[in-house]
């Protein structure tokens, strides 16, 4: 496949994969390839990055003649050399280095293989090696909430700006900012106790009643670093419910972020 289809893949989940247990299977990516769709996923128990992108497969085994060969380098973006589905549990580790070989200025295509426990990248110039991670990959889809009942959408460089600024005075030790939505307002607000209190607005789109959250203020950035788009929908069910983050214009991205409970 283009090795910008699975660079942007990877580049949005791995951040998510659980850093404490390299060995577990919540510290690797999940890659899975099935019916002419890629898929990435990465989480570590209080948050879930996916992206799904379609891609147009074609069989080797079909090719007839130089012409159908050249038309099919023209038009494909996957080939498969057996007609089976790929499902890899891929270390973070392995995941960074896979970045460093795929340049963003050079694009080009890749050739994934699993066998033995192991899969290997391998492009003209270079060819990676790693262990998979062993085990049953939780199912993440029905993590997703089936309903929406708050909808924001805001500059996504704003909002980022200003949870960086009121971060400074997060606290050390849990790193919560409080979001609060209302009107065409996010507030955004933290506070330590003895040092201090730091608060900044943001203009945005909303739907729905008031609704305050609480958040991990790294888990936040760490997803609109990684998003590319100018807004970001922001979809609520409740105050202690899963959220989700996706690039207004990007439908096969998606980021679940759970809210804690904040004194």
């Amino acid at each position: 496949m283009p090795s910008d289809i699975l660079r942007r893949a990877i580049i949005q989940t791995s951040f998510a994969a659980a850093s404490y247990d390299t060995s577990n299977i919540l510290g690797g990516v999940y890659l899975l390839i099935e019916n002419g769709v890629l898929e990435a996923t990465a989480t570590d128990g209080s948050r879930l990055a996916h992206r799904r992108d379609e891609l147009l497969v074609n069989s080797p085994a079909k090719r007839n003649s130089e012409a159908d060969k050249e038309l099919e380098a023209k038009t494909q973006t996957a080939t498969l050399d057996k007609p089976v589905s790929l499902k890899a549990i891929v270390p973070a580790r392995a995941c960074g280095e896979l970045l460093k070989l795929l340049d963003a200025r050079e694009a080009c295509d890749v050739r994934l293989a699993a066998v033995s426990g192991h899969i290997t990248f391998e492009t003209e110039t270079h060819f990676l090696s790693s262990r998979l991670i062993s085990g049953e990959y939780p199912r993440y889809q029905e993590l997703f909430p089936t309903e929406c009942k708050y909808l924001a959408r805001f500059k996504r460089e704003e909002v980022m700006a200003a949870i960086e600024r009121v971060a400074v005075l997060s606290d050390e030790r849990t790193h919560l900012v409080k979001l609060h939505c209302e009107e065409e307002l996010l507030q955004i607000s933290s506070n330590t106790p003895d040092v201090g209190r730091a608060q900044e607005e943001v203009a945005m789109n909303f739907e729905g009643q008031v609704i305050d959250l609480a958040l991990n203020v790294r888990y936040v950035l760490d997803v609109l670093q990684k998003l590319s788009t100018e807004d970001v929908h922001l979809e609520m069910t409740g105050p202690l419910k899963p959220l989700i983050f996706k690039g207004v214009g990007d439908e096969n991205y998606k980021y679940l972020l759970m809210p804690v409970q904040a004194r």
